[in-house]
């Protein structure tokens, strides 16, 4: 996990295009606390190891906070892209938080876009394939077409 300490640094992370989680959180703030603990434990989850994790303390960065919106503490930022993809404020139940940051992860930051798909990291080499031959089927059938049409202009003249 990243302690952020500048606008800049922040700045920095985000360009790098990266999946981003960023917990702003304040050293008074009990909720955070809490937090603490199963975030840093998802920052460590292997199969989380393309998303970065970065922490702001409001107090430090209090232009960084306004900038993102920032209303309550805690508050976590989902970015991908460099685009924001989320945020969700507070915690409701310490017992499910860890869920239902996973969830939130994998669905605002590791799930692929429907275009994107054959580009996405997360499919499977028999997918690609798949597609590729589906394209390949295509791309001859609608050649195929063409070319009978072309003919049949073709033999009309006969």
């Amino acid at each position: 996990m990243i302690a952020i300490h500048s606008a800049k640094q922040y700045e920095k992370l985000i360009d790098r295009g990266t999946p981003l989680v960023v917990e702003f959180t304040a050293d008074w703030c009990g909720a955070c606390k809490i937090a603490e603990k199963p975030f840093k434990k998802l920052s460590r989850e292997s199969n989380f190891s393309r998303v970065t994790f970065a922490k702001i303390d409001v107090d430090e960065l209090p232009e960084v906070a306004r900038l993102e919106g920032v209303r309550g503490i805690p508050t976590f930022i989902y970015i991908s892209d460099r685009i924001k993809k989320g945020q969700t404020v507070g915690i409701e139940n310490p017992n499910t938080f860890i869920n239902h940051m996973r969830q939130n992860i994998h669905e605002k930051l590791l799930s692929c876009p429907t275009k994107e798909r054959r580009s996405c990291p997360q499919r499977t080499t028999w997918w690609k394939i798949k597609h590729f031959i589906q394209d390949i089927g295509r791309t001859m059938w609608k050649t195929g077409i063409y070319i009978i049409k072309s003919f049949g202009g073709f033999f009309s003249f006969l």
